[in-house]
């Protein structure tokens, strides 16, 4: 079968090369060589370490291929299939699987760096990336972690690859002449996202106990937040702050807090700063967009929570944060707080005084309310042009706000 396979390859390699130059020679004899070397660990019968070590020497020859020679072609495509396939054969002992991984993070280094080709660079970074994420997490599970807190491995390798990457687009290009910038920069943001999604392996690891799930989602966020720094990378700082949110949710639903004030307030706050910050850069916004989304966040549970609450603690701050941000509207000419405010200040004051104004109509004589409503129509027709205009005033006033 040997003979036979290398017969086969001499032969397709003359082929190609006589009917397609020698490009496609060259091609062609990487492919023969790679079935031919395939099949001698059978022939020669070898043991399991024999073997991991013979198809590391041939993952070494086809990395140096791909990355040296002006393409990558099909001694790329062939790494990457025998890296996975060695990885995968070196799951039978934890000893293999770490040697095995630290090798190919160690062999991505050393060929994404002299590679003279784009997708040998980016592809030999990807790997380097991946292969260390699993080597972290592969340590730390053979040192007795848990899968929960193994997961925290996952993300230090993240934290790890954002830097490089961060490092990778600073300096790109400037220390070889022979790489343009951009080889250099698909290679930062390929280990910018296989990082991303060593971050989301980890997350998922710490799924099964909430108090590490928290940790690790404030971890993430704040490493959102950290790559937000750079100028190329401000949208991040967005997905950074949800995932904050995100573990305050998780810890304030671990101590038991029921306010749904505790769980909304924060995100308001956040929501009133971006609009503030948007109406900055262009001041004809709509508040709705903005002021109106952040206040209902806050306003609408806390009132439904208030309509049912018995105290008086909920109802006061309410009313004073509606009363706030009625005030604030008027001053500032903002349709969303002006209107939020005033419905949700009417409808807890409203609220909380009927009871009383119940109680008051029941004790006092049977002919007060009929009273009181015959002078509030008597008032309102003796009036009605005068308050016709004003409405007509508040009317004008509000559309010409944002």
């Amino acid at each position: 079968a040997l003979g036979v396979g290398v017969f086969v390859a001499v032969t397709c390699v003359m082929v190609a090369r006589g009917l397609s130059g020698a490009l496609a020679g060259r091609t062609a004899a990487t492919v023969g060589a790679f079935g031919c070397l395939v099949l001698l660990p059978a022939v020669a019968d070898m043991p399991h370490p024999g073997l991991l070590a013979f198809y590391g020497v041939m993952l070494v020859a086809l990395a140096a291929q791909a990355a040296l020679a002006p393409r990558a072609g099909a001694a790329g495509v062939l790494a990457v299939g025998l890296g996975g396939h060695l990885v995968i054969w070196s799951l039978d002992a934890e000893a293999y699987t770490l040697v095995v991984l630290a090798g190919v993070a160690v062999l991505g280094v050393m060929t994404g760096v002299p590679a003279r080709n784009e997708i040998a660079r980016t592809g030999a970074a990807v790997s380097a990336a991946v292969a260390t994420g699993a080597l972290a997490i592969a340590s730390a599970l053979s040192a007795g972690f848990r899968t929960e807190a193994a997961g925290f491995a996952a993300l230090a390798v993240a934290a790890m690859s954002a830097a490089v990457s961060a490092a990778l687009a600073r300096h790109m290009g400037r220390d070889d002449q022979e790489a343009s910038p951009e080889m250099w920069g698909r290679a930062a943001l390929g280990v910018e996202v296989t990082g991303w999604w060593i971050a989301a392996s980890g997350l998922f690891m710490t799924m099964r106990d909430a108090g590490l799930l928290s940790l690790a989602l404030a971890c993430t966020g704040v490493l959102g937040l950290a790559v937000a720094l750079r100028p190329d990378r401000r949208p991040v700082a967005w997905g950074g702050l949800v995932l904050l949110q995100f573990a305050l949710w998780i810890q304030l639903a671990i101590s038991d807090v029921t306010a749904p004030e505790a769980y909304t307030a924060p995100l308001s706050a956040a929501g009133l700063v971006a609009a503030w910050l948007a109406r900055r850069r262009d001041p004809g916004t709509s508040s709705w967009l903005g002021y109106g989304t952040a206040l209902a966040l806050t306003f609408l549970p806390s009132a439904y929570a208030a309509w049912n609450d018995v105290g008086l603690t909920r109802p006061l701050l309410l009313g004073a944060a509606a009363f706030a941000a009625t005030m604030a509207g008027a001053w500032a000419r903002l349709q969303a707080p002006l209107i939020l405010g005033g419905a949700v200040l009417v409808v807890t004051a409203a609220h909380e005084f009927a009871p009383a104004l119940a109680a008051l109509m029941g004790e006092g004589p049977r002919w007060l309310p009929i009273a009181l409503a015959g002078a509030f129509l008597l008032f309102t027709g003796a009036t009605y042009e005068h308050r016709l205009r004003d409405l007509r005033k508040i009317r004008r006033f509000i559309v010409r706000m944002r």
